[in-house]
């Protein structure tokens, strides 16, 4: 649930906040302060710990009665603390949980040695805390450190730093998204240079049109998206910007950083468009018919052109996707039943998440006092938003909430409907915004039906 409301806030660019990498890791100041930090992780195998909630005092008990027999240090003790952390992770209690998984690692590096792959489930679980408590940045600094522990067990350009550079990328990105912490920028670099990464590992290693690009094309679409779309560091009131020394902010971009990150934004409409054709062609090469996914992979490229002003090119691609699928006899529907606003989230998910988040029935109703609106609009063969109109509004703010309503519907592209492959005008589609206080942001559900 909480990924799926990362996404729909980006799709609102509407939620707390407006949507606004270099890879130079700081390896020595992540090792020296690796026992002091709270967070990371790297991809490994875990073990499977099964336990009730009663059992958690027994491991407290275990470590003492160990530390009692053996020493603080004991191999057998990581285990102990791994298990209590996970038990205290599992009643949401991450402060102490990141405590003993914390304590595990000093002892799996006092046993094993400060580059052991040992850490890696330890520190895989400490990322899970971290996030949940909100520590964003203390977990950025340990990916840092644990992208180099990995690099320095394989190789910059070893085919297993594929699992870690992945996670690293998604992390970012869900970060951005969620627009928490500070220096949303490096994110959005981290994220460009880590696709790069991930590119020429894979062609060297595997050719140029191999499977395992597609994902990693997938998410170079996103970053690429925010990066066109970043317009700045925001500026809430949980995010404090402080003065270093030199008088200047810490969160503002260095003179390098900038260069770089005008860079990428200046290509990132290019490398997105790329990126998608690119996908669409490794589908196409693929002996093993995906049908399915090239669909999706030609929708998000006629979804790119729309979203950057290239009606012609993406009313073009609908059109020819649509004809493909009458072909294959796949249900054009699933994708042009009803417009769908962009970017389309959905469409990069797994088939049983191809649904369009704005158009689901709520499940309940919000609780009393949350503010909602309910507009009613139509959208038009172009993909755009006509004839607003708040059917209702509550619970305060309603000023407000109405002006981020229309804002984001008269900003917002949408995917029009065909019929009988040719878009069509929709006409009174309502749909209900609930304004939360809290991490939700902005929901929308449906309140009725759009007609042609």
């Amino acid at each position: 649930m909480e990924r799926e409301s990362i996404l729909t806030r980006t799709l609102l660019r509407i939620g707390p906040r407006w949507l606004g990498g270099m890879l130079g890791l700081a390896v020595a100041a992540a090792v020296a302060g690796a026992d002091e930090a709270t967070g990371g992780a790297v991809i490994g195998t875990e073990p499977t710990v099964d336990m009730a909630p009663a059992e958690a005092p027994r491991y407290a008990d275990a470590v003492a009665r160990l530390e009692e027999e053996y020493t603080a240090y004991d191999s057998l003790l990581s285990e102990q603390l791994l298990s209590l952390g996970l038990q205290l992770q599992s009643h949401g209690q991450h402060e102490d949980a990141l405590n003993a998984f914390k304590r595990a690692l000093h002892v799996t590096r006092i046993n094993e040695g400060l580059y052991a792959l040992g850490q890696v489930p330890i520190i895989n679980r400490m990322l899970d805390s971290l996030t949940s408590a909100g520590l964003w940045n203390d977990a950025h600094r340990q990916f840092d450190y644990l992208y180099w522990l990995n690099k320095r067990n394989y190789g910059a350009s070893d085919p297993r730093m594929l699992p870690i550079i992945d996670r690293m990328v998604d992390w970012h990105l869900n970060a951005y998204s969620a627009q928490r912490g500070v220096r949303m920028y490096r994110r959005l670099m981290m994220a460009q240079e880590l696709n790069l990464k991930a590119v020429d590992i894979i062609e060297n290693h595997f050719g140029d049109n191999d499977s395992r690009l597609a994902d990693v094309l997938r998410r170079a679409q996103w970053t690429n998206y925010y990066l066109a779309t970043y317009s700045g560091e925001p500026s809430d009131e949980d995010v404090k910007i402080t003065v270093s020394i030199n008088g200047s902010a810490p969160n503002e971009p260095t003179e390098h950083e900038r260069a770089v990150l005008l860079d990428y934004m200046d290509r990132s409409y290019s490398q997105g468009r790329d990126a998608l054709k690119r996908l669409d062609r490794i589908y196409a090469s693929d002996p093993n018919p995906h049908t399915v996914e090239r669909v999706r992979a030609k929708i998000a490229l006629g979804d790119w052109f729309l979203v950057f002003g290239k009606q012609r090119k993406a009313l073009g691609v609908y059109a020819e996707v649509h004809h493909q699928l009458e072909e294959n006899q796949l249900n054009p529907a699933r994708w042009f039943s009803e417009p769908r606003p962009l970017p389309d989230v959905a469409l990069h998910g797994s088939d049983a998440q191809e649904t369009d988040p704005t158009a689901a029935a709520a499940t309940s109703e919000p609780p009393p006092g949350v503010p909602y609106v309910i507009v009613s609009f139509d959208v038009n063969e172009s993909g755009k938003v006509k004839g607003v109109v708040v059917v209702e509004s509550a619970g305060g703010g309603e000023e407000k909430n109405q002006h981020q309503v229309r804002r984001w519907l008269l900003t917002t592209r949408f995917r029009p409907r065909f019929d009988k492959g040719r878009p069509v005008l929709t006409q009174d589609m309502v749909r209900r915004f609930h304004f939360y206080e809290d991490a939700r942001g902005v929901e929308i559900t449906s309140a009725g039906a759009g007609s042609s």
